[in-house]
């Protein structure tokens, strides 16, 4: 995705970044005695110092064999549209996961099919290939969108 929003991050003094096998960050810090700290945030890696987060592990989405990162797609389909979206994936006989997408607004689904057609740096595999609205996101306590609990109010 051309267009994708990037959060780059830069150590502190003493702290250095590596990649599992994954594409997963991997931070050692020496001020907190801590080595070898795996997390699952996919990043690149653009130096031992700076990274680029991609989104979580867990979320990815593989799609006809090309990994999505569902996060890094909100971020473009929300600026772009003006409402907040939800990306997500079901199952698909063909392509193992298709993404479909969630706006959080009463904004009717031909609108958006309309505007997605103008964002140019999305790559086929990256359009969601259905479009649901709802009026509310589910959160968790901390206010964080909860994935599992918004699609379920879909009854997909």
């Amino acid at each position: 995705m051309s267009g994708e929003a990037e959060l780059g991050f830069t150590a502190l003094p003493g702290v250095e970044f590596k990649r599992d096998d994954r594409g997963c960050l991997i931070v050692d810090d020496t001020h907190l005695d801590i080595s070898g700290r795996v997390t699952n945030d996919v990043v690149d890696l653009r130096s031992p110092l700076e990274f680029i987060w991609k989104g979580r592990y867990d979320n990815v989405i593989n799609t006809g064999g090309v990994k999505v990162h569902p996060e890094s797609l909100e971020e473009v389909l929300s600026s772009q549209l003006g409402v907040e979206v939800m990306v997500a994936a079901v199952p698909d006989t063909q392509l193992g996961e298709k993404i479909i997408a969630i706006a959080e607004d009463d904004i009717e689904i031909q609108d958006i099919e309309k505007q997605i057609d103008r964002i140019y740096d999305l790559h086929a595999y990256e359009k969601p290939r259905n479009w649901f609205t709802l009026e509310r996101f589910e959160r968790n306590e901390a206010g964080k969108l909860d994935r599992l609990a918004t699609l379920k109010k879909l009854e997909l």
